[in-house]
């Protein structure tokens, strides 16, 4: 007869096989469309889905992730620029600085691209 004790330690032993990734987590980057090049206007442009704005200047295009670094809240833009965290009151400029807390890291910036058919990408990381 098993005993209640071994029981639950195999069981533990059985989850820690099958629960295991062989490996260390790796990052990867995954390229979203977002749209079309042509369709994006000159300044901000804010694409909630997927948590972006991509800013164009001339031919210039910078891509910021809309998450707060505090406790990744969607934050909202201000007039002006900037933007502000609706949960905890975190403030950043139109680049992503802290400008005031809690939030103590700046937001990221995303790596953006344009393929060959005018269709503009944003690379977002993903854990594995």
């Amino acid at each position: 007869m098993i005993t209640r004790r071994h029981f639950f330690a195999l069981l533990l032993g059985i989850i820690g096989i099958f629960g295991c990734k062989s490996g260390p987590a790796k990052n990867r980057s995954k390229a979203i469309p977002i749209g079309n090049l042509r369709d994006l206007k000159e300044g901000p442009n804010y694409f909630l889905i997927e948590r972006v704005v991509i800013t164009k200047h001339g031919s210039e295009l910078t891509a910021l992730s809309l998450v707060c670094t505090h406790q990744e809240c969607l934050l909202n833009p201000v007039s002006g620029g900037g933007f502000t965290c609706p949960c905890h009151g975190s403030a950043f400029d139109s680049k992503g600085n802290v400008l005031n807390g809690p939030a103590s890291k700046n937001l990221i910036n995303l790596p953006v691209s344009v393929d060959e058919f005018g269709i503009v990408k944003v690379e977002f990381q993903q854990s594995s």
